[in-house]
């Protein structure tokens, strides 16, 4: 009997290797505009300052870096995105960041499958993300309250 093949390596192999990269590009960069945006629409000092901190962050993962550590950096913009609309989804612009997070992550992730490097690595760093969108929700509540 055959062993299942990995889900993301099949689906990594489908995909033009182009697309992944704008994929993974693309969501980080559009989610950045979106907590962005974010920071125009709210009054709620709190808010903008979490929500700038964050496109700041974003806006770093996008420097480029080859090989298994841009795997994880990109990964890691990605999961700033997914979990800062996890926060946000309150807000419209919240649920489209989810939406960025989730596929600039896959596409990181089948891109890590498609040159045959390990993608636990790039998930740690995803899952990271929320403990740093956490840490720095806690950091500006006892800041501005």
């Amino acid at each position: 009997m055959e062993a299942a093949s990995n889900p993301v390596a099949s689906f990594a192999e489908r995909i033009p290797l182009q697309s992944l990269r704008a994929a993974s590009i693309a969501g980080r960069i559009f989610g950045a505009l979106l907590l962005v945006a974010v920071a125009f629409d709210q009054s709620y000092d709190p808010t903008q300052v979490f929500v700038l901190v964050l496109a700041a962050a974003v806006a770093l993962t996008l420097v480029p870096v080859s090989g298994a550590p841009g795997d994880s950096l990109a990964a890691f913009g990605a999961g700033l995105v997914f979990f800062a609309g996890a926060v946000l989804t309150h807000l419209a612009p919240g649920l489209g960041m989810l939406a960025m997070g989730l596929l600039s992550g896959l596409a990181t992730f089948a891109l890590a499958a498609r040159h045959r490097r390990d993608p636990i690595l790039p998930a740690i760093a995803f899952v990271a993300a929320s403990l740093v969108t956490a840490g720095l929700q806690v950091v500006i509540v006892f800041t501005f309250e």
